[in-house]
């Protein structure tokens, strides 16, 4: 079994010249008034809401700080079931029957963590969710003979 918490991730804007121009590579936004820094909606669509950030005053570096979001975790089941049987004095037989991720459950990747474009617009793909990181039930079988 595999239990794990999401790890930290960055909200990110749009490079903006005057702090690139500084070797300043990480544009982060602002928090809006009365937004949390972590406004986790959970769902693939959405998985944040980017309402809770705005662009900052220009040649200012957002109050938002690195890896505040914290992304979806992990949870994962693998099984194994083996039966050994002994047929006369030197055959075994051996039956093997995996599963992995037994609940079938998905654990989502990384989202999309720029919330701004240039202009201070509304990423269209913010929060969105392509990925999984585990695949979906599989189950397997095997058959041993040792002579």
């Amino acid at each position: 079994m595999k239990l794990a918490g999401g790890p930290p991730t960055s909200i990110t804007i749009d490079e903006r010249g005057e702090l690139a121009d500084l070797n300043y590579n990480l544009d982060t936004p602002d928090q809006a008034p009365g937004g949390s820094n972590n406004p986790v909606l959970g769902n693939a669509d959405r998985y944040f809401d980017p309402n809770a950030f705005v662009f900052p005053p220009d040649r200012t570096i957002g109050t938002v700080g690195r890896n505040t979001l914290i992304a979806p975790g992990l949870a994962n089941l693998d099984l194994s079931l083996t039966k050994t049987t002994h047929v006369g004095e030197t055959v075994t037989v051996e039956f093997r029957a995996e599963f992995y991720n037994v609940f079938n459950r998905v654990n989502l990747g990384l989202p999309e963590t720029l919330v701004l474009d240039g202009p201070g617009e509304v990423n269209p793909d913010v929060g969105f969710i392509d990925s999984s990181t585990t695949t979906m039930r599989q189950i397997q079988f095997g058959l041993r003979i040792a002579f």
